[in-house]
């Protein structure tokens, strides 16, 4: 008897739970029916986007390029895809990412790229009951990435992965990082050659002939291993410099022209082979300066050499190639141990001074797109006084507001709640997007101004304000009532 009350509620709980599943289904498919894919939602799209870098690999200095394999996820609200859900899971699997209206997104700085496809797409598209879509795909991808080679083998580089809408600007579709870890990454599969000191996440909207697009970018700061380059450049070459400081103590004429030619041919034929090896640029390199300084030392043993050797015919009393060739065993390891000094505090400093200059850029680019709550206190720490010059509107639901610093010093790469960064023709060096509000071409206010439409004909129907000069306290003191 037992046995049959426990086999009969279990069938009723079955039955119950299949008709819930089958009503939730039938639900779900209506929806899709009403759905039209080619029809974009109504509304401002705003892109939530966030990917995880699975492998980073072939950093190539001479075509200035680097691939990387990567999953991308992207999260928007699509509200007619709203539907009751009572099933077990918080949303709905979509099969088909071709039934769903999805973003044109695109890498602008990508040379060559696909999606990965074996067994089975690497893709996949959930509907959250309240129209949450979250599409997740995997790509491989090789981009551009412009390199400066000054410092090399001691650079730093700056590679980025930039993220744009391929045909709707940004008052139509939108992109921003996610707020928590954009940014994921495999550390074991992080280049060898290259250390990954940090990244940075920054919007880089851009305005062309047809209007501004929205634009999301993570730079990779990459360190340069040289540990290579000390054993097979500048230990060997520095061994040869010894080889041609040691035939100063040479008499015998024919062993010091031996010696002397052949240092200073193995130097030549080492350097021309790592030239053609090195990335080819239209600047001198800091392994450029190396090699050359090395082989004019090794140059200047022959020719001290040869001046010797006419003194010494010409007179051969007074020893005076005897003094000549004593000075040079001393001057000529003093000045290339300073020259090495030299050579190697500023090859390790120059780098650090220009990637501690970008730092402090994209620190700022990365603190625009920050919530406004998150900016004030590094404004305000800063102690400055910055005169807010005038709210420039550039699009339909967008007022900025635009920072004149004279002195890009004074900054010190402390900004304040800013969304865009904005590049305009000023008369001061130094541009920066402070404060973004939404408006809707009405009077807007500003920290108590009005942002209003101008009728200059040069300023495109934008919209200006001058605002009074500010201590970031107050700034930071307005946007925490706002």
């Amino acid at each position: 008897m037992r046995r049959a009350e426990v086999w009969l509620v279990s069938f009723f709980l079955a039955r119950c739970t299949t008709k819930v599943a089958t009503g939730s289904e039938d639900r779900w498919n209506a929806t899709l029916q009403r759905y039209n894919p080619s029809d974009k939602p109504r509304l401002n799209t705003n892109v939530i986007f966030d990917l995880y870098l699975r492998d980073m690999r072939n950093i190539n200095s001479h075509d200035q390029t680097f691939e990387a394999q990567i999953t991308f996820r992207q999260q928007w609200t699509e509200p007619r895809l709203s539907h009751k859900h009572d099933g077990n899971l918080p949303y709905q699997k979509v099969a088909d990412p071709s039934l769903i209206w999805t973003p044109d997104t695109f890498f602008s700085n990508e040379l060559e790229g696909y999606r990965h496809s074996v067994s089975r797409d690497n893709v996949f598209l959930r509907v959250k009951r309240n129209g949450q879509i979250l599409l997740s795909e995997r790509a491989s991808l090789k981009l551009s990435c412009p390199m400066n080679l000054a410092a090399f083998p001691f650079d730093t580089q700056v590679c980025g992965i930039y993220i744009s809408s391929y045909g709707h600007i940004r008052s139509i579709l939108s992109y921003e990082w996610k707020d928590i870890q954009p940014i994921q990454m495999n550390k074991n599969q992080l280049p060898t050659t290259f250390e990954l000191r940090q990244y940075n996440t920054s919007i880089c909207s851009a305005r062309t002939n047809t209007g501004e697009y929205s634009c999301i970018k993570v730079e990779f700061f990459l360190h340069r291993r040289w540990n290579h380059y000390m054993l097979h450049v500048f230990i060997p070459l520095t061994m040869l410099n010894v080889v041609a400081w040691l035939t100063f103590w040479v008499r015998d004429v024919p062993m010091r022209v031996t010696i002397i030619m052949f240092t200073f041919a193995l130097a030549v034929h080492g350097i021309t082979t790592l030239n053609q090896d090195l990335p080819q640029t239209p600047y001198a390199k800091m392994i450029d300066y190396f090699t050359a300084i090395t082989l004019l030392f090794i140059l200047g043993a022959m020719i001290e050499f040869v001046f010797i050797k006419w003194i010494d015919n010409e007179d051969e009393k007074n020893g005076s190639a005897n003094k000549i060739d004593a000075a040079c065993r001393l001057a000529y390891p003093v000045a290339y141990f300073g020259f090495l000094v030299v050579y190697f505090i500023a090859a390790l400093l120059f780098p650090k001074i220009r990637s501690a200059r970008a730092y402090g850029h994209h620190r700022r680019s990365r603190l625009q797109s920050l919530p406004p709550a998150q900016q004030g206190p590094a404004v305000a720490s800063a102690g400055l006084s910055l005169a807010v010059r005038r709210c420039v509107y550039l699009c339909e639901c967008e007022c900025e507001c635009i920072q004149q610093v004279s002195n890009n010093r004074a900054l010190g790469g402390a900004f304040f709640a800013s969304s865009y960064y904005l590049s305009v023709p000023l008369e001061q060096s130094f541009v920066v997007v402070i404060n973004s509000v939404r408006s809707n071409r009405t009077d807007q206010r500003t920290y108590g101004r009005t942002c209003r439409q101008t009728a200059d004909d040069d300023d495109d129907g934008r919209w200006v304000a001058v605002l009074p000069l500010m201590d970031l306290g107050e700034v930071s003191a307005s946007q925490s009532t706002s």
